[in-house]
Order: structure tokens, then sequence, then C-alpha cells
């Protein structure tokens, strides 16, 4: 599996997969779902994954045997989409200068992927979704329309006139019902 598009489809693929059952950890103060090794391997031995392999084995290389599970995420660690870590306990976290936080436990990188069973893996890729785009397009459209103002119709102007007039009377009932509360 040495083909980049074949990893990113993969990683794509896995990325929310139910088998994994990935928990929400600190990882270089930053919020990242991890999962253990033994999830992986069953995720990639899932219908799901099968299915696709056959219907694309370009895409999605065949998993028979632990040996090519094994070989699908050291292709994975190699191109960076999933990284090794250790989970910190309590007192370990105080050892490295990290906070303790009871929510979500903190993961330190790795220097060696031993692919045993209990290890932790960090996703490292993070797809696009459509919500992301969407938001992207609502900010750049925002400014735009900000910026040109002043090039706005006459009614139109009224309109958002009208319209801040409005909020600004919300605004000043809201302090008006707290201060009389």
């Amino acid at each position: 599996m040495s083909n980049p598009q074949s990893h990113i489809a993969v990683a794509s693929l896995l990325r929310n997969h139910k088998a994994l059952k990935q928990r929400q950890g600190l990882f270089q103060s930053r919020q990242v779902d991890f999962f253990r090794y033994k999830r992986f391997t069953r995720a990639l031995n899932s219908a799901e994954y099968k299915k696709k392999s056959s219907q694309q084995p370009d895409l999605y290389p065949p998993v028979n045997s632990d040996e090519d599970s094994k070989g699908v995420f050291i292709s994975l660690i190699k191109s960076q989409l999933v990284v090794p870590c250790t989970k910190l306990h309590t007192h370990e976290c105080k050892e490295h200068g990290l906070k303790p936080n009871k929510d979500y436990p903190n993961l330190l990188l790795s220097n060696k992927a031993t692919l045993q069973p209990d290890e932790y893996y960090v996703w490292n890729y993070n797809p696009k979704t459509l919500t992301d785009y969407v938001i992207v397009i609502g900010i750049v459209v925002g400014i735009l329309a900000f910026v040109c103002y002043p090039l706005w119709p006459t009614s139109m102007r009224r309109v958002v006139y009208y319209l801040s007039l409005a909020l600004l009377a919300l605004i000043a009932l809201f302090f008006a019902l707290s201060i009389v509360r």
C-alpha cells in the first residue's frame, strides 16, 4: 500500500467507523480522537471494509491475515495519518507538566509503535465536512456584504437600519428585564 490516495481512502473509511470505539482525549493541547490497535484490526475485518476492498482493491488493500492488517496500519503511521501515543494517568500528567482533566485523558506522543492490541493511537487526519465549507462561504459572504454596504440600494440600507433599531430595542428590553428582576 504505497499509494497516498489509498492511505487517505482507508483513513476516510475508517475515521468514524463504529468498530473503533473512539474516545476523546487531549493531545498536544488539542482535543483529538484516539483508539486501540485491536479495534483498528476489527474495523479492517468488518464487512464494510471487506465489501469496499472487493470493489476497489487498488484503493482498499485486501486484508486476509494479521500481517495484512499490520501492513495497512504501518502505512497509515508512515503517512502520519495515525500517530502512536501513550495514555497518561493523573500522577503521570503531573510528572510531564500537564494538567489532569477528568473528562478527557491526556495523551503523550510515543516514539515507537509496537502494534500491541492495547496500544493507543491518535488520528492526525480530520477530513473536511460540508459544514466546514458552508461556514467558510458564509464568512466570506458576510465580510463582502459588510464591506459593500455603501454600495447597497437605499431601500436595503433602510431595512437594515430598521432591523438594527429593532435589535437595539430587544437588547434594551433584556437589560430592563434584568434590572426589574
